[in-house]
């Protein structure tokens, strides 16, 4: 669990430590999860509750490099002195105590560590730190953690930076180099990544050898996090985090957190590629939508019944309306339709075709987002297209100027979309059961059959048409 500042705060009311104390007891607070991982320990910052015999769970950290099971105590826990002779020895000595807890009957033993966090200015011991971890007999690997562990509580900054010290995941691998950058711990993360680069041999070896060995191609360092780079050698990928433990200038430890990231590139790699495909998929899609836009506009011109020109320019519309759905596909990262951007995109493209140059044309867009899977949204395009083209044809006549609106209203059952505009309204006797408008159908097929929604066609209270649709949310699927 992360322990905040404010959690911290208010856990720390009923101790005996001022609010300067607190807020030094934070430094530490801040790197539980990192030292946690790092010595595969669970960790717990004690403070002494002020007028009785107790202790409070100031903040505790559950490492993600070790199976623990359930956690042996938790932030805000209030526990007698009597059942924490460790944690008591170490506020009376101000000296780092090791002993064994047994948790429960029958359960591994739990070695315990104490390290005293001692008063800044005053020097008098002001909480204690604990480590309980499963007993083993690595005990000279785990000695080399608990002492680096001391140096980073000993050498707690005042701005500790958390994305050096974010936790560690289980398949790191763990690098400690002494004050000379000689190895003296590796786990066995590190050991494997290693092996398999050709380094046979960790411990006592200098650490920037490494480099050498493992024949680097490759390496590039983050700007944003200079403490971070990514290396090529001997066909892997491996992602560093350099962390290095100073006192005065001088270099104490120098910790490498190393993740083997060669298959998330390979991934990441293959995804690239397979975007740019896509991408160019759909703008060919979009090139031939529009060569057969161009015959339809050629044959319209060839022909001498008006029907006959007015059926192909619809169709050429139609054409176009999905071109647009294909053309926004390939230039976005993203395989969903913002059904917003769609309706600005179609006003685009039909607005030269079908109004004056000096026609003014507004538009306002309001209400929520609605974002949609590329089929469905091919389908909102082609609706879309019918009813504006609809609102340009009828409710702009012997005007220069007219609105054109989109509201988007989302709630826990789906859509309501309003597509509307400022002219007439619609005729007294409109029926849409009996209209023989071809364009019409298409908007209500598409959108109660293939949408699974709702389609109705009315005139506003203040004038003008409001095309009303609904669309669940569960038919949304992206």
């Amino acid at each position: 669990m992360r322990n905040t500042t404010d959690d911290l705060i208010k856990t720390s009311k009923n101790t005996t430590m001022t609010m300067m104390q607190v807020q030094y007891v934070k430094r530490f607070v801040l790197v539980l999860p990192f030292i946690a991982d790092m010595t595969q320990a669970q960790i717990s910052i004690y403070a002494a509750v002020a007028g009785g015999r107790r202790f409070v769970v100031l903040a505790h950290a559950m490492p993600h490099t070790a199976l623990m099971g359930e956690p042996l105590t938790e932030a805000g826990d209030v526990v007698p002195r009597i059942e924490e002779p460790l944690i008591e020895r170490t506020f009376e000595t101000g000296r780092s105590m090791r002993g064994r807890r047994e948790w429960e009957i029958g359960a591994p033993d739990y070695e315990m560590i104490t390290l005293p966090i001692h008063d800044a200015l005053k020097g008098g011991v002001i909480a204690v730190m604990s480590l309980e971890r499963q007993m083993t007999d690595e005990r000279d690997r785990r000695d080399e953690l608990l002492k680096t562990t001391k140096l980073i509580l000993e050498n707690v900054h005042v701005d500790v930076n958390e994305a050096m010290m974010s936790p560690i995941k289980a398949n790191d691998a763990i690098i400690i180099a002494d004050g000379y950058d000689r190895i003296i711990y590796a786990n066995e993360a590190a050991i494997h990544i290693f092996r398999v680069l050709g380094v046979v041999r960790l411990i006592g070896m200098p650490l920037f050898d490494l480099a050498l060995s493992c024949h680097v191609t490759r390496e590039t360092v983050s700007r944003d996090r200079p403490f971070v780079k990514e290396v090529e050698a001997g066909g892997r990928t491996i992602l560093y985090r350099s962390v290095k433990i100073e006192a005065g200038g001088t270099m104490l430890r120098h910790i490498i957190v190393a993740t083997d990231v060669t298959e998330i590139r390979k991934k990441e790699h293959e995804i690239r590629v397979k975007s740019a495909v896509i991408k160019e998929i759909h703008h060919r899609v979009k090139n031939n939508l529009q060569t057969i836009a161009s015959l339809l506009r050629l044959q319209a011109r060839r022909s001498k019944e008006q029907s006959v020109k007015d059926a192909l320019q619809e169709a050429v519309n139609r054409i176009l309306s999905i071109s647009v759905v294909h053309e926004f596909l390939s230039q976005e990262s993203s395989s969903n339709i913002d059904v917003k951007k769609i309706t600005g995109n179609i006003l685009d493209m039909l607005r030269p075709m079908m109004l004056a140059t000096d026609f003014n044309l507004k538009r306002e867009f309001t209400g929520d987002d609605i974002v949609l899977p590329s089929d469905m949204g091919t389908n909102m395009a082609l609706v879309i297209n019918e009813l504006i083209i609809n609102a340009i044809e009828h409710a702009f006549e012997g005007r220069s100027e007219g609105l054109i609106g989109l509201d988007v209203k989302s709630s826990g059952e789906g859509y309501a979309i309003d597509l509307y505009d400022d002219g007439g309204g619609l005729p007294d006797d409109f029926d849409i059961a009996r209209t023989k408008s071809l364009g019409l159908s298409i908007v209500k097929m598409l959108i109660e059959d293939d949408l699974g929604g709702t389609f109705a066609l009315e005139s506003g209270d203040g004038g003008g048409t409001h095309a009303k649709m609904t669309i669940p949310r569960d038919r949304i699927i992206s």
